[in-house]
């Protein structure tokens, strides 16, 4: 599967093109908008807590944001259809990114919306779950905040983990098969459940760049400090492997779909 996988990215350059141009548009977002550092320090003026200078922070923070989520909803529905074009047939080309945006834009947004509501629902629930854990922790006079955290953070990555299968190939499901987003999310279901323990090993790598760089730039991280050297280097680390997830999760699906029943989705209209 990893060897299709490397295949369809080595055969299809301009997908590791779009993919950096992305990354490279989010990052300046970034540099532009954010701090440098989201402490207290940050909202000081003269030693004083500056509420005007607070607030002209985080309304540049939440345009970073709006603007990456924008920008996000029109390159996921272009770049999924030029996934799906490669998948199938073995290339794709920079049309199937304006053809894919045409007819997976809306899509793509309600499934956002959707994800947002259950990443909602889980955050609550995890609130509430996470209670009692920190009542034992504070009980056994759990003392050093990094343990503290890396027990927080190991629950938090299980609990994740476990229902992720189930809709990872959610949105593989809606552009190869070219169908609405609640099939494509039962679609995706079934294959996730036929390819559970892949999946779980697949997510389990993807985060492993995360804890690493949590574990050794704990005080980093606990200041506030963003633009770092080792923050870059995760950006370019994660950027690579999810590139390389998202073409995999295409590829996954597409196996499946294969081994079901002949694949046979409705026609896309345009360029492929």
């Amino acid at each position: 599967m990893l060897k299709k996988t490397f295949q369809i990215i080595k055969s299809n350059p301009i997908i590791i093109l779009f993919y950096a141009a992305y990354l490279v548009i989010t990052v300046l977002i970034m540099l532009l908008l954010y701090p440098k550092s989201i402490g207290q320090e940050t909202y000081l003026q003269n030693g004083m807590f500056d509420f005007s200078l607070y607030m002209i922070t985080m309304g540049k923070i939440l345009l970073a944001a709006f603007l990456m989520f924008v920008i996000g909803l029109f390159f996921v529905s272009g770049f999924g259809n030029m996934i799906r074009a490669a998948v199938i047939s073995g290339k794709t080309q920079a049309s199937s990114f304006l053809t894919g945006i045409k007819l997976f834009f809306v899509r793509i947004l309600l499934s956002v919306l959707l994800i947002f509501a259950i990443v909602l629902a889980a955050s609550v629930l995890l609130g509430v779950i996470s209670i009692p854990f920190t009542m034992i922790a504070v009980m056994n006079g759990v003392s050093s905040p990094i343990t503290f955290v890396m027990i927080i953070m190991a629950i938090t990555l299980l609990l994740i983990l476990i229902p992720t299968p189930f809709v990872m190939l959610w949105l593989p499901a809606m552009f190869l098969e070219n169908t609405k987003v609640f099939q494509g999310l039962k679609l995706g279901a079934k294959a996730g459940a036929k390819n559970y323990w892949r999946l779980i090993l697949a997510t389990t790598l993807l985060f492993i760049p995360e804890i690493i760089y949590m574990i050794f730039n704990y005080d980093i991280a606990t200041t506030g400090r963003i633009f770092t050297l080792g923050y870059f280097i995760l950006i370019a680390v994660m950027g690579i492997l999810s590139l390389i997830f998202y073409v995999y999760i295409f590829e996954l699906y597409h196996e499946y779909r294969l081994k079901m029943m002949p694949l046979d989705p409705q026609p896309i209209s345009g360029n492929q």
